[in-house]
């Protein structure tokens, strides 16, 4: 395979699944990809490739490494570093692995973007690179990088998931229903709307990944409100658990806001067709217009 081969396959796009999350030092949260996927990636794309480590040197509060990965005779080069001690405010040590994998981790992944590979990561201050990641998340129903690019940018502040287990208001009194008599003949009883069970838990699925919320929690909301389960739910039901689910979403991240009063000036019967991703964007849209 040629080199230019090559390099094409190290810089693909990762799998939106693949990518995991971290916090940023300043606050906020974004993505990396994990040394032992960048490691497939090599192992698929270069079969041949070379990897060695230099002797670990301890600078100050440091260890630091360096990698060179060699991929057809050529060679190129990282450093990782990692510190002695890594501990939260509180005092817990949130190291995970000694200074040397820490830092010979650190040292593999900066070598590997040497050659490309998710170095579209390192090059989300160029805001068109990011719009064009947010898009790609998006496009697999992965609205992770929608909600922590608003977040990061202050836009709407962290979640609190907790908001979901709220308990859902007590209706008032029932009203007083007039007595229906039995259809006629000429005048049958419509079939109940079909429901595809399967079809319905990956459609929550789904919502639920773009929402950052459990399936359980979705169907709490249908059991609250309808009473019934959520695999259950016809075409119209499910829209109303969506709707409910998005103003809680909403409330969550902008507590600030009288965000049911926004609902009402942002839904319309036209949404109605509107599928779950696009319309989850155009209310995240909508809010941070608010703010503006």
């Amino acid at each position: 395979m040629e080199l230019e081969e090559v390099m094409t396959g190290l810089k693909a796009w990762f799998r939106p699944e693949e990518h995991k999350e971290r916090d940023l030092p300043g606050g906020g949260r974004w993505f990396y990809v994990p040394w032992q996927i960048i490691r497939e990636r090599l192992d698929v794309v270069c079969p041949e490739w070379e990897v060695e480590y230099s002797t670990p040197v301890y600078i100050d509060k440091f260890c630091t490494v360096t990698c060179t990965i060699t991929i057809a005779g050529r060679k190129r080069q990282g450093v990782g570093n990692a510190e002695l001690e890594l501990r939260s405010r509180e005092g817990k040590d949130m190291a995970r692995g000694t200074p040397i994998e820490r830092a010979i981790a650190d040292a593999f992944k900066t070598a590997a973007e040497a050659w490309g590979v998710a170095r579209y990561l390192d090059e989300q201050t160029d805001p068109k690179t990011k719009a064009a990641f947010i898009k790609y998340m998006n496009s697999s129903g992965d609205g992770r990088a929608s909600t922590y690019n608003l977040q990061n940018e202050g836009s709407l502040p962290q979640r609190d998931r907790s908001a979901y287990n709220k308990p859902v208001p007590p209706k008032g009194p029932p009203k007083s229903k007039k007595p229906v008599s039995a259809p006629s003949a000429q005048q049958p009883t419509p079939p109940a709307p079909q429901v595809d069970m399967k079809a319905n838990q990956q459609r929550a699925e789904a919502l639920c990944m773009l929402l950052g919320c459990k399936v359980e929690e979705l169907g709490s909301i249908a059991t609250n409100t309808l009473n019934k389960a959520l695999p259950l739910l016809d075409e119209s039901e499910f829209r109303r658990v969506r709707s409910l689910a998005l103003i809680q979403w909403g409330e969550m991240q902008r507590p600030d806001m009288e965000v049911r009063r926004h609902w009402g000036a942002f839904w319309s019967q036209e949404m109605t067709s509107v599928g779950d991703a696009e319309l989850f964007h155009q209310w995240c849209d909508y809010l941070n217009q608010q703010l503006v």
